[in-house]
């Protein structure tokens, strides 16, 4: 067997392995990479590059490489305008091309800037073959050697007698990626709707058991108060009234979580951020859940809090806030307090609330921020809590730029702290 001959069947044999690659659906990384060891022998290369057409034809973009040697040339994904380039000219004429000194090619042609970082990836010759599909011209395979004078004419025409199957390898290839890639993305969405629908049911489930018992609280007092039978006196009727307004506020408070769970999850938060002054700020809020932190003797203290203003939605800053203060408040003992403090720190805003309650057990800290999830600490008096507030809360840090977290140990209290981006 002549060497023609041996080559022409090694073409043939590489081909094949290619061909059954196709039919077994292997991904566009695959054939290419069985492109790469299939033509050695056939055509001299230190490195093959590939480039497909994008956006209608109009830009070349850079989509595999690979090389014998760390290479720093040919960026995965690198975008150059087609009709600019010296390119048209080569799928025009269908003819591969061949440069088999990239020293003089770039003397002449300065403006090429990847003759010249090939040229620092010490590539000396390249043979450039353009790509045809059926249904047109699929883009730009680049065989290059770091070595002078790598290709000929016979080389030229090995490409001509292999190209039809190689376009095709990497057309299958690259649209059978594709399909993996839109069933990974459809398999996430899939996952996703699946998360959503479950909450949905858990959303359904918690509204109906934690508003039932309120709504029946509610409707005992109204009949209680609308039976002409029962004789109530002036301090029954108050604390029957006292009663319905607590439990209606424990309502309100469920059904705004909710919405603002349903805001969130749906992309529907809009926020209107405002400078907002810090320490009167904090001052209001402060004076406000102080009223109800005295019903238990408790004290929320402001610990620092530095001049200064933050860019936030003054509505949703203050949620943030009242949340991680009245949840200190829930969990603190009696005759203890609540400190608060703020301070810019390496570009941001940082807010912190310390308490003095039991801490958190790991079990806490691995579900801190999820829907639903109350803690295992019991409020110490008697508090209401739907596992709702702190996923808002970060929710509502994080729609601002910011981040969440929290110290604590068990039996030492615990310190929720959240930044958000300083403005100046």
């Amino acid at each position: 067997m002549d060497a023609d001959s041996a080559v022409e069947r090694q073409e043939l044999l590489s081909l094949l392995r290619i061909s059954e690659q196709i039919n077994a659906g292997f991904t566009f990384e695959q054939i290419m990479e069985t492109v790469y060891e299939a033509f050695r022998g056939i055509i001299p290369y230190d490195r093959i590059g590939l480039a497909m057409f994008a956006d209608s034809g109009r830009k070349l973009r850079a989509c595999w490489h690979k090389a014998d040697y760390p290479t720093h040339s040919f960026h995965h994904g690198y975008t150059v305008d087609y009709n600019s380039a010296s390119l048209a000219r080569v799928l025009a004429s269908n003819e591969p091309r061949i440069i088999n000194n990239l020293h003089d090619y770039h003397l002449h042609h300065p403006e090429s800037s990847a003759t010249r970082h090939a040229l620092q990836d010490g590539i000396l010759s390249s043979l450039t073959c353009p790509l045809w599909a059926p249904n047109g011209a699929l883009g730009f395979l680049f065989f290059s050697s770091r070595s002078p004078s790598t290709y000929a004419a016979a080389h030229v025409e090995t490409f001509r007698r292999i190209a039809a199957g190689v376009a095709i390898a990497i057309e299958k290839g690259r649209l059978v990626s594709e399909l993996v890639e839109q069933k990974k993305t459809v398999s996430a969405q899939n996952e996703e709707l699946q998360r959503l629908n479950e909450l949905k049911n858990s959303l359904l489930g918690m509204a109906a058991h934690d508003l039932r018992g309120p709504a029946s609280n509610i409707k005992a007092v109204a009949e209680m108060l609308a039976d002409a039978e029962i004789e109530l006196s002036a301090e029954d009727e108050n604390t029957l009234l006292d009663t319905a307004l607590r439990q209606s506020v424990h309502m309100l408070s469920l059904i705004d979580g909710l919405l603002d769970v349903n805001k969130i999850e749906n992309g529907k938060l809009v926020l209107k951020p405002l400078p907002v002054n810090v320490p009167f700020f904090l001052e209001e809020i402060i004076r406000d859940q102080n009223r109800f932190a005295a019903r238990k003797g408790v004290r929320v203290i402001a610990d620092r809090i530095a001049p200064g203003t933050v860019c936030a939605d003054p509505v949703r800053l203050r949620q943030i806030l009242d949340n991680l203060i009245s949840n200190g408040v829930k969990f603190t003992p009696r005759q203890t307090k609540v400190l608060v403090h703020a301070a810019r720190e390496n570009g941001c805003w940082r807010f912190s609330v310390r308490d003095q309650g039991p801490g958190l057990t790991e079990q806490d800290l691995a579900c801190l921020f999820a829907e639903f999830q109350p803690l295992s600490a019991q409020p110490t008096a008697g508090e209401k809590s739907h596992g709702l507030g702190l996923a808002i809360t970060s929710r509502l840090v994080r729609a601002h730029g910011g981040e969440i977290g929290v110290e604590s140990n068990p039996g030492a209290g615990a310190t929720f702290w959240f930044t958000l981006p300083a403005q100046g």
